[in-house]
């Protein structure tokens, strides 16, 4: 299909609109809604016919909506800078000046660091040029021109020759304008090389170098006859007039009204007559897109009808020359009235203001969210203050018993330190995801800039909330039945599993420039317990995390056992490593292995106790290498 396009994209360029249409619509069918050609099959059409306004603005528009996605204007960036493009070619042509400015702009923002590859520059040059400031407009052809030298991608061979020739025609064009007459030469000649070259490499059409050929001929001509150096100007003019070509746009029409010019003053009015009639009937065909030609046709006739004696003739069509040319200035009237560099500040001040308000929108979001998640963590915390409290009341009733009630009270004892040891699993199970949510506070205070990504952290905010209450929920229903406890086990891809963990513990990995890195090479599911699974390598990484310097790296590893239907999940850190003499206590529950972490992170003795009774009800194991001050490698594994 990109093929297709490439082709039709040469015929336009080729000057066969018709058969480039025609291939055009004939693609069409095949063009799925979601692909960016369908955005360049509306640029197309938009860019191409010129004589329907009403279709070219709803093409152009059709082509600008298919970004309406963020996605899709990350992904296609030059496609999308195309269809702003083409939307201010619209709206320019409509006369709408200021909204072709936005467009530009718009395109010039999405194109970013990338640059401009020479068009926009082009378009700048053209706005310019009808506003008649030349001197400017001749600069930004001249930029055009450097930048298309660069042979951006994205461009057909073809294409690329048709966009530089036509920068050098308008830069000679400009400096004519200005009466600068060698400098108009100097980028004519170096029009002419660039046709003679693409004319040697063969990849350009025969009819789109001979049209080439006709306006750099009638454009030097031109100049030399401004010069009035007669012979270079008979030479280039005669050549282009001689061409074999199709008038299909009223190309030669100022060829023949500089050739009537040349006859003049070589003193043959027959020829010149002739010459004048010649452009007058191509000006009958194509007068209305080439209204500037119109009006030099009159001028120049009238003043070849008073040298001819004919002051009645003379005066009529000076007449319809003043009208014209009235009607030609007074079109570009509300062009020449728009301060270009205040409308572009004025858009730049209207993009940074929304830019501004859509900010403080999502720190709005994000305060809302985090208010919520702190409103959880206080009420977490009160239930867990009040129910330690009346757990410290009913033991100090209990020791007030008498003597008699000694294996009452000492049930009471026993049921007390369940119920302290349920509150500890709790706030330790809390603590990983209390850290996630902070983390995403720290986030929103640092970041000043909006990205793509908001909308996903404030998801993560929620679905820590939500895993926080769950695990309590947890906890308060079973009361940790160690043996009698059932775990509803189900299909669990591990690879996703341990991607959003990481993912959400990075943010507290960030607060000690750690960077935890995951390697799998395949996708593994494992018949498991996603929440305790999940608490269990959370509790593993998490320690990692507690226990590394700052600026270490963590290495997370999951693969299968070869041979064998065995998967093993692996957590590396090059922290402070674990005692020898404390190897065999740190699964034990409320060990006094308790280290603290390098950054004073307390410890409870709780997490690798969790994590073995887990790995066990899963008929797993865990265990672990580690010298001190080397690091620690903590060992998952589990039964596909």
């Amino acid at each position: 299909m990109q093929k297709r396009f490439q082709t039709i994209d040469s015929l336009f360029n080729a000057g066969k609109p018709d058969t480039a249409l025609n291939l055009l619509k004939n693609a069409r069918p095949d063009i799925k809604s979601d692909d960016p050609l369908l955005s360049t099959y509306y640029c197309f059409i938009a860019e191409h016919n010129l004589t329907d306004t009403v279709a070219r603005v709803l093409y152009a528009d059709s082509a600008v909506s298919f970004f309406c996605h963020d996605a899709r204007r990350e992904k296609y960036p030059s496609e999308y800078a195309r269809a702003l493009l083409i939307k201010g070619d619209v709206c320019f042509a409509i006369k709408e000046y200021s909204t072709a400015l936005q467009n530009y702009d718009n395109a010039r923002n999405v194109m970013g660091s990338k640059g401009d590859d020479g068009v926009l520059a082009g378009k700048m040059a053209n706005i310019y040029f009808g506003q008649g400031n030349f001197e400017v407009a001749a600069r930004y052809w001249t930029k055009s021109f450097r930048q298309l030298e660069k042979s951006p991608a994205g461009y057909t061979p073809q294409h690329l020759f048709y966009l530089k020739q036509g920068t050098l025609d308008n830069a000679g064009i400009t400096y004519e304008r200005m009466n600068k007459l060698d400098s108009a030469i100097y980028f004519y000649n170096l029009d002419h090389a660039l046709i003679n070259a693409a004319e040697t490499d063969g990849r350009i059409n025969q009819e789109q170098l001979k049209n080439a050929r006709i306006v750099l001929y009638d454009n030097l001509g031109g100049a030399y006859l401004k010069q009035n150096k007669l012979d270079s100007a008979t030479k280039y003019l005669t050549t282009a007039a001689a061409l074999p070509a199709k008038d299909s746009n009223g190309l030669r029409i100022s060829l023949f009204l500089k050739l009537a010019r040349l006859y003049q003053l070589n003193g043959n009015d027959k020829e010149a007559a002739a010459s004048f009639e010649k452009s007058y009937q191509l000006l009958k065909l194509y007068g209305k897109t080439n209204a500037r030609a119109k009006v030099f046709w009159y001028k120049n006739y009238a003043e070849f009808m008073f040298k001819q004696g004919n002051a009645a003739k003379a005066y009529q069509y000076q007449t319809e020359y003043i009208r014209l040319k009235d009607s030609l200035d007074s079109s570009f009237d509300k062009l020449r009235r728009v301060d270009v560099e205040k409308e572009l500040n004025l858009i730049d001040q209207q993009n940074r203001l929304e830019r501004l308000m859509q900010q403080a929108r999502i720190e709005q979001l994000y305060v809302t969210a985090i208010s919520i998640a702190a409103v959880v963590a206080l009420v977490v915390i009160i239930i867990i203050a009040r129910i330690l409290r009346q757990s410290r009341k009913n033991h100090r009733e209990a020791q007030e018993r008498n003597v008699s009630l000694k294996i009452t009270m000492q049930e009471l004892e026993h049921a007390n330190k369940n119920i302290t040891r349920i509150m500890r699993v709790m706030a330790h199970d809390l603590r990983t995801p209390l850290s996630g949510i902070i983390g995403l506070a720290s986030a929103v205070n640092e970041d000043k800039h909006l990205s793509s990504d908001n909308k996903h952290m404030v998801q993560l905010i929620e679905n820590t909330g939500t895993r926080t209450l769950d695990m309590i929920d947890e906890l308060l229903r079973t009361g940790l039945s160690d043996e009698k406890e059932n775990i509803e086990k189900k299909p669990v891809d591990l690879k996703i599993l341990l991607s959003d963990l990481i993912e959400l513990l990075q943010f507290k990995a960030d607060e000690k420039q750690l960077k935890i890195n995951f390697d799998s090479t395949e996708t593994i599911v494992a018949e498991v317990s996603y929440e305790k699974i999940w608490r269990v390598f959370s509790n593993i990484i998490a320690n990692a995390i507690k226990f590394s310097h700052r600026g270490d790296t963590i290495q997370v590893n999951l693969s299968k056992k070869p041979g064998s239907k065995v998967v093993v999940v692996s957590v590396a850190d090059n922290g402070i490593g674990i005692a020898e003499k404390e190897h065999n206590e740190v699964f034990e529950m409320f060990t006094e292995a308790k280290r603290v972490g390098t950054d004073g992170e307390k410890s409870f003795g709780l997490g690798l106790a969790i994590s073995k009774r887990i790995v066990g009800l899963h008929k797993g194991r865990i265990w672990f290498e580690s010298q001190p001050e080397k690091g620690t490698t903590f060992y998952i594994e589990l039964p596909a």
